[in-house]
């Protein structure tokens, strides 16, 4: 809960609507989330952590347009992670946030999806990964709502951010083990003086 909250709002000057910020008043958010982390099919690693929660925004300023948002929001975040003959690690990860508000606007968002694969050649001095960003685009589309009494607004943005990325890293020095291509981090090539 928030007092005194600064925020964007609408205000009228003259039957101008101006779009700034202004002392709102008072914010509340309240949820719950649940996680967990262990295993699936013995094989592969789960994390994850997902919740709703309610939004209230309330304006007590007379020169603001919009006096109240509020709404319920899913959030969710699943991570998977696995290897694959034991060489090739494979990390999913699903992000969803379902919607974000504020005083004036409720933004819908759509899911994100993110997969990482990497494996090293030539006796690990080798690393090969392969990104891909946003898989399918889904991510690409959000919503934007503002209503009250007189005055209704929807914005429908679209951004492209699928990306795939390879990269490749040559090691010259002594082969390390991290945490993402192995189980047990080997630094045997760290010297302590």
């Amino acid at each position: 809960s928030h007092k005194d909250l600064i925020s964007q709002t609408f205000i009228e000057t003259n039957a101008i609507i101006t779009n700034t910020y202004n002392n709102i008043g008072a914010a509340s958010i309240s949820g719950i989330n649940v996680g967990y982390r262990g295993k699936l099919f013995k094989m592969i690693d789960i994390n994850t952590n997902n919740g709703f929660s309610y939004n209230q925004y309330t304006s007590n300023s007379n020169t603001t347009l919009v006096k109240k948002n509020k709404g319920y929001s899913f959030n969710s975040n699943i991570n998977l992670y696995g290897l694959i003959k034991d060489r090739i690690s494979v990390n999913l990860n699903c992000n969803y946030n379902s919607h974000n508000y504020n005083l004036i606007r409720t933004i819908r968002f759509s899911p994100i999806l993110t997969l990482d694969m990497g494996t090293n050649f030539m006796k690990d001095k080798l690393n090969v990964n392969i990104s891909y960003f946003d898989m399918f685009g889904l991510y690409a589309k959000s919503i934007s709502t503002t209503n009250y009494s007189n005055f209704s607004q929807k914005n429908i943005s679209v951004v492209k951010r699928t990306n795939l990325t390879l990269t490749l890293i040559y090691s010259f020095g002594i082969s390390f083990k991290d945490r993402f291509n192995n189980r047990i981090i080997n630094n045997n090539d760290i010297k302590v003086k």
